[in-house]
């Protein structure tokens, strides 16, 4: 998937009001472990891989990077539905991530995961 840098994601779906997007190298062995991270989570992102043969691309994320004082890859950016970069990190950070995985939007399995465990907690808490 190839994402504008300049503008929101068109898809920031499941009721969430914030997404994930996760700008990635080729052969980039930390945007591999954010792009598993994410995929284990069930959080659903933006995955906008930049290719080498696209120096354009490769230089506005660099720019926007480098704005939001991230300098290493992955660039991982957290929008609000409005647009607005509500946060950011560059690299492998699997406790950021842990800290917007509830307030991502999530795969359908996930949601029915996290649903089973909900309703498995409160039957545990209404038993006792």
């Amino acid at each position: 998937m190839t994402a504008s840098v300049l503008e929101a994601p068109a898809n920031t779906s499941a009721g969430s009001d914030f997404t994930l997007e996760i700008y990635s190298k080729p052969a980039c062995v930390q945007c591999g472990a954010a792009h598993r991270k994410a995929r284990k989570n069930g959080i659903v992102f933006v995955d906008a891989r930049l290719h080498e043969d696209n120096e354009l691309n490769q230089e506005a994320v660099r720019e926007l990077g480098i704005s939001l004082g991230v300098a290493s890859a992955p660039l991982c950016i957290i929008r609000a539905a409005d647009g607005t970069i509500t946060d950011s990190w560059g690299g492998f950070n699997p406790g950021k991530m842990d800290e917007w995985a509830d307030r991502l939007p999530m795969t359908p399995e996930a949601a029915a995961k996290k649903a089973a465990e909900i309703a498995a907690a409160s039957t545990e808490l209404l038993a006792a």
